[in-house]
């Protein structure tokens, strides 16, 4: 009973005297949706080199011929670039990308056929 009566005392007043285990102030487990990943990078890390790649397949283009096809990639691009630094603007430049590289190796394939069926080498 002297146990009791000194856990009594210092107990506070008012305070619930029961002994009980405290809820986890986080969850166990993930919630869906909760925050993003640590790798996970922004437009303002992603948009310049992915614009850079761009420019890159469409001076490509350009070396190929393809100027009118390049000339309307870089525009489409330059206005991505300018004016959406956001996820629209990442799918935008990357869309821009792969009409770039379609364009490319289209003209690759018909120059290589064409090639072959000359004889002569593609430019």
């Amino acid at each position: 009973m002297a146990g009791s009566a000194q856990w009594c005392a210092e107990t506070p007043f008012g305070t619930d005297a029961r002994i009980t285990p405290d809820d986890a102030p986080i969850p166990p487990g993930a919630r869906p949706g909760h925050g993003c990943a640590m790798d996970d990078q922004t437009p303002a890390e992603v948009l310049p080199s992915l614009y850079r790649e761009v420019l890159e397949t469409v001076s490509r283009l350009e070396r190929a011929g393809q100027r009118d096809v390049a000339w309307e990639i870089r525009r489409k691009a330059l206005v991505a670039y300018s004016t959406h630094w956001d996820s629209q603007g990442r799918k935008a430049l990357e869309k821009l990308n792969r009409e770039a590289r379609q364009v490319l190796s289209s003209k690759r394939v018909a120059a290589a056929s064409a090639a072959l069926s000359t004889g002569t080498e593609p430019a």
